[in-house]
């Protein structure tokens, strides 16, 4: 495992290349949450920017879904909590973003992501 691909970076894999992207991401991790992210960007492509129908979006949820399983998960422990909660505060930035660049840090792994704000916290780490 290299990389950790973030929901925004995913989402634009999954859309982009379908089920292909289960050869791009594979061996590589993600956090347990980032399904749930992916997930909401799938909702917000269909009903708010109207690119997506939901049987468009269901698909590419099902190749997530699917991609996920041959891509390492990762959680934060109890430990990383306060951690990412600090640097939460710190950079003014999201529990979730923190805990991307927190676990790439601790795990050693580069960040993947197509958002530039979190790009530009990450790069500080």
């Amino acid at each position: 495992m290299t990389f950790l691909f973030d929901a925004s970076a995913l989402v634009n894999v999954v859309v982009s290349r379908a089920e292909a992207s289960i050869d791009i991401t594979r061996g590589h991790g993600i956090l347990d949450l980032t399904l749930y992210e992916t997930g909401n960007a799938l909702w917000k492509l269909g009903t708010i920017h109207r690119r997506l129908s939901v049987e468009e979006a269901s698909s590419l949820l099902a190749v997530t879904a699917k991609l996920s399983k041959h891509m390492t998960v990762l959680s934060a422990s109890e430990a990383d909590l306060p951690l990412i909660l600090s640097m939460a505060f710190r950079e003014r930035a999201s529990f979730y973003d923190s805990a991307y660049v927190h676990l790439a840090r601790e795990r050693a792994l580069e960040l993947i992501t197509d958002d530039s704000r979190l790009m530009k916290i990450a790069s500080k780490y």
